[in-house]
């Protein structure tokens, strides 16, 4: 037992993502971080998780996150990890999880605190912790096709069609629509990464008014079809913008999945709005001037879509088959900035904008952009903006 408490101890430590150990009667031994038991999976979830006869197995919740289960074999012991999120907790989505939690009033801010810092995870990256903590527990080498996924189905609370006959209630619900002049001034905000007119539109008349063509008699099911309609223009508008095609395709997979586990129209209204909000907010960050060269649109853009490697001088040369030293004079030359310090720039505005939209640790945000380690981010930060990165997040969520 001991062995197993410091083996998922090291494990919590690295990846930050919560862990459990387990009796095979649902009975908590251990928990890393310690935390309220508010906090804890439900016990439908671990239900869930516990008609799975496989060594590993992970359950999908309606709010589209992940928990697993590893067994440990010859043992009545499991371990759990989760939640694993793979987009930022909005406040509604939190309100949703209070109430299926049965969260006391008081309770309520330790719960939020609690998910708000839970780091990101896509499922690819939560499976391969599962098959980490396996190989650690169990000894045993395990590939992706092994995991089980335990399928609960999520059932959609069907709307009364009476919503399409009172045209007053369809206003207020505050439907998304796609009128052209409407839509044409809410995506060239997307395209242009203008984060404040994007947010005034949304307190414009003109949102309030928007209107939609009927594609079901079903309204739960038309708002989705809408919100899926909605998240395919904004991708295609923030790719225009400058947004990396992959970043926008995978976040509009992830919405839409997320989209999908939801049962109430003002959740749906709700993300759809905070999906724009976040387009919006990366398309800014990876914005090239439209009046650049192609010389230089080639290389910034290639170290937008690089942004996350250990991106060096020569590895742009070497991708555009130039010299590095030619490459270097003539981007100082018509740039004004040396290419290394560039880069090392557009790392840190990265780093800004994941201090700041999630809840990833410093030493985590500067492990994904390549920094020798922490401390060199740290101190690249500081001389940059004169500001600490720790000091930097605390000012963005007072």
């Amino acid at each position: 037992m001991t062995d197993i408490k410091k083996s998922c101890e090291y494990i919590y430590n690295s990846v930050h993502l919560p862990i459990y150990i387990y009796s095979n009667t649902m009975k908590l031994i251990s928990s890393f971080p310690e935390q309220d038991t508010c906090t804890h999976p439900t016990h439908k979830y671990l239900g869930d998780l516990w008609h799975s006869t496989e060594l590993i197995s992970y359950i999908e919740t309606d709010y589209y996150t992940y928990y697993g289960c590893v067994q440990v074999k010859n043992s009545e012991l499991c371990i759990v990890l989760g939640p694993a999120n793979p987009l930022p907790y909005t406040k509604q989505t939190l309100l949703s999880m209070q109430k299926d939690y049965m969260i006391e009033s008081s309770k309520a801010e330790i719960f939020n605190l609690f998910f708000y810092m839970v780091p990101q995870q896509d499922i690819d990256t939560f499976i391969s912790i599962m098959l980490l903590t396996n190989f650690l527990i169990n000894h045993t080498k395990l590939a992706k096709s092994d995991v089980s996924h335990c399928s609960n189905t999520v059932s959609d609370s069907y709307i009364n069609e009476n919503y399409y006959k009172n045209t007053e209630m369809y206003f207020e619900e505050k439907t998304f629509n796609f009128n052209y002049e409407i839509e044409k001034e809410l995506f060239h905000y997307i395209e242009s990464g203008n984060v404040n007119k994007l947010q005034e539109f949304y307190e414009s008349a003109a949102y309030w008014n928007y209107e939609i063509g009927i594609t079901t008699n079903n309204y739960l099911r038309q708002k989705k079809n809408g919100f899926i309609i909605g998240i395919a223009l904004t991708s295609r508008s923030a790719i225009k913008g400058g947004l990396p095609p992959i970043t926008a395709y995978q976040l509009s997979e992830l919405y839409i999945k997320q989209m999908e586990k939801l049962t109430e129209i003002i959740a749906i209204d709700s993300l759809l709005v905070h999906a724009t909000h976040d387009f919006t907010r990366r398309t800014a960050n990876s914005k090239i001037p439209s009046n650049i060269n192609k010389f230089l649109y080639k290389i910034i853009k290639y170290i937008n879509e690089n942004i996350y490697k250990n991106l060096t001088v020569s590895d742009i040369a070497s991708s555009m088959d130039f010299n590095r030293s030619y490459l270097s004079h003539k981007f100082k030359t018509e740039f004004g900035m040396e290419l290394g310090k560039y880069i090392l720039l557009c790392k840190l505005e990265e780093g800004k904008n994941l201090l700041e939209y999630t809840n990833k640790s410093i030493s985590q945000i500067s492990n994904l952009l390549s920094f020798s380690n922490q401390s060199h981010f740290q101190n690249a930060f500081k001389r940059q903006y004169k500001i600490t990165p720790q000091s930097y997040r605390n000012s963005k969520s007072s």
